[in-house]
Order: structure tokens, then C-alpha cells, then sequence
């Protein structure tokens, strides 16, 4: 009887572990299978909201690029000595800042490149109707396209030709003022 007993109690140890161990196993086959499943959501919910951050910088990209045309047309027609400085936040991966003319047509261009996910560097154009110049490159190249608050001055100035003419156009300048302008008083009367 006593072997009996023994041996009873050692069957009955091992049913415990067999019990155990089954459980252990089938929490271990709980977690992978939560884990395939979850893996998967967590990475399109990670590229969905690179690509909608990536969608909102670049509609605040596109805001700010017609805001500045906007204000730089304003100030134009108001002539100098207007200025008007404007508060925004500049989106990140902005690469450079540069304005072109097109001579046959003469409309002037407000151009931003940007850093693209998957498309590379991607230009954004603004057209202006009226004369714009700015200081972009160089030691301020930094300056302007730098991520984050800015502040934009715009300015109305007037440049005398040699043959005696005024050139106006508007001058936009990243994160400080405008040089000192002059304003031309052509009425010789008073």
C-alpha cells in the first residue's frame, strides 16, 4: 500500500505539471496570435499618420506661400513706406526659399522646395502680379527656411532707374527687417 501511495502521488504530480504546462502553453499561443494581429495595425497606423503630418505641412506650406504673395501685392499697391509683418509657423523640410522672374511675361515667382516623402524635392510656386525681391540665400539661407515660428517682413520700396524712372516692388525678408527704405518726394512744390 505504501508503493501504492507513492506511486499515486507521483502520477498525481505529474497531471499537475502536464496541467501547467499546457496552460503556459497556451498563453504563449494567446500572445503570438494577439501579436500577429497587432503588429500589423500599429504599422498602418504609424504610416498614416507620418503621411497626414506630411499632408498638413504641406497645406500649411501652401497657406503660408499665399499668404506672402498676398501681403506682398497689398504692400506693393500701398506703396512705401508699408510694411507689414506677418507671424506663422514654417513646415519642416523646407530646403530653400527663392524668387524667379519670368522676363516674357514678367510675373515674378515665390518658390519653396521641399522634402517629399517618396516623391523626392518637390517644388511649391506662387505667382505674384507684382514686383517682389527678398533676401533668402546666404548667411540668412538658414534663417529662413529653419522650422517653426517666423516672423516675415514685407515692405514696400521704390528704386530709381538711371533714366530717371521709379521702380517699386515688394522686399520680403525672413526673421528680420527690411532694409532701411526711402521714400522719393517728386513734387517739387512741397
Amino acid at each position: 500500500r505504501l508503493i501504492e501511495r507513492l506511486v499515486g502521488k507521483h502520477e498525481g504530480l505529474k497531471g499537475q505539471r502536464r496541467r501547467r504546462g499546457q496552460a503556459a502553453l497556451e498563453y504563449a499561443m494567446v500572445v503570438t496570435v494577439v501579436g500577429v494581429l497587432l503588429l500589423p495595425a500599429v504599422y498602418l497606423f504609424f504610416n498614416y499618420a507620418k503621411g497626414s503630418t506630411e499632408q498638413i505641412d504641406q497645406a500649411q506650406l501652401d497657406k503660408l506661400g499665399r499668404d506672402i504673395v498676398a501681403t506682398a501685392e497689398k504692400v506693393y499697391y500701398l506703396g512705401p513706406p508699408s510694411r507689414i509683418l506677418i507671424e506663422t509657423r514654417m513646415p519642416d523640410k523646407v530646403l530653400n526659399i527663392s524668387i524667379q522672374k519670368y522676363m516674357p511675361t514678367g510675373i515674378n515667382v515665390l518658390i519653396f522646395n521641399v522634402t517629399v516623402t517618396g516623391a523626392g524635392v518637390q517644388s511649391f510656386a506662387y505667382d505674384s502680379r507684382v514686383n517682389i525681391n527678398g533676401t533668402f540665400g546666404g548667411a540668412l539661407a538658414e534663417r529662413s527656411v529653419a522650422a517653426g515660428l517666423q516672423q516675415i517682413n514685407i515692405e514696400a520700396y521704390e528704386q530709381p532707374s538711371p533714366d530717371g524712372t521709379v521702380i517699386p516692388f515688394a522686399y520680403i525678408n525672413f526673421g528680420g527687417r527690411c532694409p532701411r527704405s526711402t521714400t522719393y518726394d517728386y513734387d517739387l512744390d512741397g
